[in-house]
């Protein structure tokens, strides 16, 4: 085993006005060829935690060339243990650079910590902190690993917030106040801005717990994630123990009873790479996506390798380095296939926006090649980051800058290479994307890079300016665009907003109102319905086609979950393809 180096690097205070300088430096130091998006700080790193108390910090381990939006397992280390040393002896930076995952250690004072309510404070402090991104672009999601006294707590943290943890481990970790407990069953999670909560005893987490002693304590806490997973037992595994697997429905849970819960009685070493891997077995199983209370869901963590994507890179005609990813299903084989291109938000990244959506899923299930673009780095917009200096992350420049439309004739390029090394019906290629990358797709709807395309359908974007009309598009857009009841902006449709300016622009596209009538066409014009959660808006031309829809979602937030993609492609992408003459043509 290589030796390896034991010096910690601090990370730097970053402030508006060093910032750039800063980025420039990183982003030379951590150019790769395995990747356009990496970390910009890697290797051992400590980075202050603000308590307002005494100064505490955190380690984290960042592995070499890993790409932004890599997970993270947030721990604890174990009482009497030097943070750099445990990380090595116990495996944790190994399996880091073998899986591709980063480590952020909440560590204690000169090998000790205080007692639990004493550590409480810093210990919530860095599970926000490594949610904050100003360094990293992690997962959305973490692991959690937590070990002995204060593991318990970090356990008490997760169950208060529980939508940030993908799956977590806690060994001899458990030992819970059931007065807080019980009180703590009792209560609700209440998410940001919204004004409906759900019952922390319905938000499931994947947990595997492991003690020396099983007693009440660790049963009770055991029972608590045993009931909001709605798992029964299953048997035993002999790593894991006593086995429970959801026996029933959770809205969480959209790939069906994939949620399971572990129990085992034995007294394992924290320091031993046989638990480590033990560990990481388990976590590494799931996948966590998604902002608020209806929001929120767990799935099947992608082996990509497994499946069989494909992963590209090349330069642009702008000189621009580019990468994309490619996902041909079995259910495509022998055949030319229809292309659905998706687009990652802001503070996202392509492998991302593959998962959020279960893009993959859908198109084993409906038999469609799947690709995910990668756009490249730059400083985060301020109506995005609050006016907080934060290091650069994946971001679509054209739709935020005046310049060259560069990801316009990439995404063009994009199409090029996808239809020539694929077996990919061109006159059937769809876009879609999130946030940003519903922003990307309104804006490339008018420019001469639409005509490649014959229908978009994206989620929570707006007109973040103005759209260029080049002379090139070929006729009207086909366009459905969705929007959260809790989204970042407001989703009704009768009064002018960046959403309306979006809609507005497509309605006059499509042939369907011109600029003195179309206030009027969007508010008057539109057949409405309700489907559930969906409140649905649909814009017909004369011959009674659907050429732009709308449709805003109860209780949903900024995000990019199946439900809205399975619509995306069913009512949308499937009905619309181009003909000979590059028309678009509507089948009923």
């Amino acid at each position: 085993m290589t030796e390896r180096s034991r010096t910690v690097q601090p990370l730097p205070e970053l402030t508006g006005e060093n910032v750039e300088s800063l980025m420039r430096e990183r982003i030379a130091a951590t150019k790769t060829e395995k990747t356009v998006v990496p970390m910009l700080w890697q290797g051992l790193l400590e980075m202050k935690i603000p308590t307002g108390k005494e100064e505490r910090s955190a380690i984290l381990y960042v592995p070499r060339e890993i790409p932004q939006g890599s997970p993270f397992v947030f721990l604890n280390v174990p009482e009497g243990e030097e943070t750099v040393n445990f990380l090595i002896e116990s495996g944790w930076m190994d399996a880091a650079d073998r899986y591709s995952f980063c480590l952020f250690a909440a560590q204690p004072v000169n090998g000790h910590w205080g007692s639990a309510a004493d550590e409480a404070e810093y210990l919530k402090t860095c599970y926000r902190e490594e949610q904050t991104g100003r360094y990293f672009l992690p997962q959305l999601s973490a692991y959690v690993v937590g070990y002995g006294e204060i593991g318990a707590e970090l356990q008490k943290v997760v169950m208060e917030e529980p939508i940030f943890v993908a799956a977590a481990a806690f060994l001899d970790a458990s030992a819970l106040d059931p007065v807080w407990l019980s009180k703590h069953k009792e209560g609700n999670f209440h998410f940001g801005t919204e004004t409906i909560d759900i019952p922390f005893a319905e938000v499931p987490v994947p947990v595997w717990i492991c003690s020396r002693e099983r007693n009440a304590e660790t049963e009770a806490a055991a029972r608590f994630w045993i009931d909001a997973s709605r798992a029964k037992e299953n048997g035993e595994d002999p790593d894991y123990g006593n086995i429970y697997l959801q026996a029933a429905d959770s809205m969480f849970t959209p790939e069906g009873h994939i949620l399971k819960v572990a129990v085992r009685q034995e007294a394992l070493s924290y320091k031993s790479r046989e638990t480590t891997e033990r560990i990481w077995n388990f976590v590494r199983q799931y996948y966590r996506y998604g902002r608020g209370t209806h929001s929120n869901m767990i799935s099947r963590k992608v082996d990509y390798a497994a499946m069989g994507v494909d992963f590209h890179r090349f330069t642009d005609q702008n000189g621009i380095e580019r990468e994309y990813l490619v996902y041909v299903p079995a259910s495509c084989a022998g055949k030319k296939a229809p292309l659905v291109l998706i687009l990652h938000g802001a503070s996202q990244t392509m492998r991302n926006m593959f998962e959020n959506g279960l893009w993959y899923e859908i198109a084993e299930r409906e038999g469609f090649v799947v690709a995910s673009a990668e756009s490249g780095l730059g400083p985060m917009p301020t109506l995005l980051s609050g006016d907080l200096a934060m290091a650069h992350r994946p971001l679509w420049h054209d739709v935020i800058t005046n310049e060259q439309d560069t990801d316009m004739e990439y995404l063009d390029e994009l199409a090029d290479r996808l239809a020539a090394e694929y077996p990919i019906d061109p006159r059937r290629i769809y876009l879609t994307g999130h946030s940003m990358g519903c922003m990307t797709p309104i804006y490339l709807g008018t420019s001469k890079a639409a005509n490649r395309f014959a229908a978009i359908a994206a989620t929570s974007g707006i007109a973040m300016k103005k759209n260029k009309l080049y002379p090139e598009r070929r006729g009207g857009m086909p366009i459905f665009l969705t929007m959260g009841e809790y989204d970042l902006w407001p989703y009704a449709i009768d009064k002018q907003s960046p959403l309306t300016d979006a809609l507005d622009t497509y309605l006059i596209e499509n042939g369907l109102a011109d600029r003195d009538n179309v206030e009027e066409v969007r508010i008057k014009n539109a057949e409405q319905s309700q489907h559930g959660m969906y409140h649905d808006f649909v814009w017909k031309d004369v011959q009674g086609i659907p050429r732009v829809k709308y449709s805003w979602l109860e209780k949903w937030g900024h995000v990019s979950l199946p439900a809205p993609n399975y619509r995306f492609w069913n009512e949308w992408f499937s009905k619309w393809r181009l003909d000979e003459n590059g028309d678009r043509i509507y089948d009923k």
